[in-house]
């Protein structure tokens, strides 16, 4: 083959798309008209009793996923736009509190007092002075607690506390998704950077455990049913997926993150 042959991104595009069809299609999801079709909104979320934004409303945009999809990538590419997050921060809340077991009620409960923390603070910034978007990303919300609750009894009490924030505060809530070669890449490439002290903890919770996150991303697709997610974003390429969701998001941006520049509003 010559070199132009050989350069050529066919199958890398059509492995991704072939992906991503199969994957849609545990959802009952129309395509979204954003850029790659990389997002797609979710015709199972509900609708009542959730407050929207309006105006200059705050709008707490919540990225959740299995491990290793790229849910921090794609938080990190965003705070590299000028954009506000939170990162949920677990692995160094467990090292902050060893004596707590990284899979405990306890811990559960300090973590999700410190989003909601997070959360109030938030509002409060955006009060006095704008973000930019007007729009806060947070790297996990509180379904993380209750999908991963292995049997203790906080899936239902999260899930109400979530269903209660969706009530109180303008919410977007995104299920992110990626093809199994990229999830496997990204946790790895995690592990192998993780200190002794983070790979023990990761491995509390279960991050190298196939079966178990087998089972989350199940859980995952159960929530979707039951419609706690208004859109579905592809993160197989955190580049991409950046684009979708600002996009989706109705967020205008000067430059696509991947042309080496910073992006920003129109």
């Amino acid at each position: 083959l010559n070199m132009a042959t050989r350069m050529r991104p066919v199958v890398t595009v059509w492995t991704r798309t072939r992906y991503w069809h199969k994957k849609a299609a545990l959802h009952t999801a129309a395509p979204f008209d954003g850029l790659d079709r990389g997002i797609r909104t979710s015709l199972n979320k509900f609708e009542e009793g959730r407050k929207r934004a309006g105006g200059d409303d705050l709008q707490l945009v919540f990225l959740e996923g299995a491990t290793g999809v790229g849910k921090s990538t794609l938080t990190s590419k965003l705070q590299k736009m000028g954009y506000e997050v939170y990162f949920e921060g677990f692995v160094d809340l467990c090292k902050e509190n060893p004596r707590l077991p990284p899979t405990s009620s306890m811990m559960t409960l300090k973590w999700a007092h410190r989003l909601f923390a997070r959360i109030e603070q938030a509002v409060d910034s955006h009060s006095k002075c704008k973000m930019k978007g007007s729009v806060v990303f947070f790297d996990r919300s509180f379904l993380t607690p209750a999908i991963y609750a292995r049997g203790l009894p906080v899936d239902s009490f999260m899930q109400q506390i979530m269903r209660e924030v969706q009530s109180t505060f303008p919410c977007i809530m995104v299920l992110c998704v990626a093809d199994d070669y990229a999830t496997r890449l990204r946790v790895a490439g995690r592990l192998f950077d993780s200190s002794d002290e983070e790979k023990t903890i990761r491995s509390a919770l279960g991050e190298e455990d196939q079966d178990f996150q087998v089972s989350i991303t199940k859980t995952y697709e159960e929530m979707e049913q039951k419609g706690y997610f208004d859109f579905i974003l592809d993160t197989s390429s955190s580049k991409l997926g950046v684009a979708s969701l600002l996009h989706a998001l109705g967020i205008r941006f000067a430059a696509l993150p991947w042309e080496g520049q910073q992006g920003g509003e129109a």
